[in-house]
């Protein structure tokens, strides 16, 4: 009975430990909870004079901002290309009389950049001239006839005149175009990158010749 006794209270004795134990650290947390609180600052109250009821005002931190400088790098890696890019080419043959530009050089848009020279199309220009001031008289002639004395001169003499005048204008007018196509000019603004050809080369159409080779290169950024 006595040992019934001993092992009862020994018992006991561990449950209250424990209680004991649970009560002490219930009570340590309660005190860092009001000393942590006690820490905080309270907000400054405010009174409002109409209706006396008092409200908290928080408290705010002015910051008086300032003017810094500051720099910062950025490396980027990559390849630059030009937005356009030209092989210039003649579109009618002959001789590189001149050229004006070289590499280096910036040109703007419709700026001449070389002439060449074809003798067979400039010694074709006269002759047709020629031509076609003939049929142009012949053809006002034959028109004015026609025109006072109908009798003379019928309608289908007046119309053959004529188009025989404006086929030989089509002819100058397209030499004279050819002979437009012996100055090259730039299409776009850029700079000249390359240079292919110099002065006194033969140079190829790039219209009939798909080889020909180009007068220069320019890149537009």
């Amino acid at each position: 009975m006595d040992n019934f006794l001993k092992n009862k209270n020994r018992t006991t004795g561990a449950i209250i430990f424990n209680d004991k134990f649970y009560v002490l650290l219930l009570l340590f947390i309660s005190l860092l909870y009001f000393s942590a609180c006690k820490r905080e600052k309270p907000a400054e109250s405010h009174t409002d004079t109409k209706s006396g009821v008092a409200t908290l005002v928080p408290t705010v931190e002015v910051v008086h901002p300032a003017q810094r400088s500051f720099s910062s790098k950025i490396i980027i890696t990559g390849t630059t290309r030009a937005n356009r890019k030209v092989m210039l080419h003649a579109m009618a043959g002959g001789y590189l009389k001149n050229i004006f530009k070289d590499i280096g050089d910036y040109v703007k848009k419709g700026e001449t950049v070389a002439i060449l020279e074809n003798p067979d199309l400039t010694n074709k220009e006269k002759p047709l001239r020629v031509n076609m001031e003939a049929k142009r008289k012949i053809y006002e002639r034959l028109q004015s006839i026609h025109d006072k004395t109908p009798a003379l001169i019928t309608t289908q003499q007046v119309e053959e005149a004529e188009a025989a005048y404006l086929l030989a204008q089509a002819e100058l007018d397209y030499l004279l175009k050819q002979l437009d196509f012996l100055k090259v000019t730039a299409p776009f603004s850029g700079l000249v990158t390359k240079r292919f050809l110099d002065e006194g080369a033969l140079v190829q159409s790039g219209i009939s010749d798909a080889d020909a080779m180009p007068l220069i290169e320019i890149q537009q950024t």
